[in-house]
């Protein structure tokens, strides 16, 4: 289904001198994208938080693996089949 969108003069020149941070968000409003800029946020949060939460797994990775050669007293795990 398409949508049409009519401007009147007033709205149209509101948008082209609005400035640039605000003209996206004013368009954004306009095309009925809100709940898509909010899920981008969302999913923009969740994505750093587990980044974070990554680092911080992949550090114990790699102290758990130093403590356990030295445990074992070898330089270097080996896979035997």
């Amino acid at each position: 289904m398409a949508c049409e969108f009519v401007l009147s003069r007033r709205e149209l020149i509101r948008y082209v001198l609005s400035e640039p941070g605000q003209r996206s968000k004013e368009v954004q409003a306009l095309l009925r994208l809100d709940d898509i800029e909010k899920l981008r946020a969302v999913l923009q949060k969740f994505s750093n938080a587990c980044a974070r939460n990554l680092q911080s797994l992949e550090r114990a990775e790699r102290d758990a693996a130093a403590h356990l050669l030295s445990a074992l007293g070898v330089a270097q795990l080996t896979r035997r089949a």
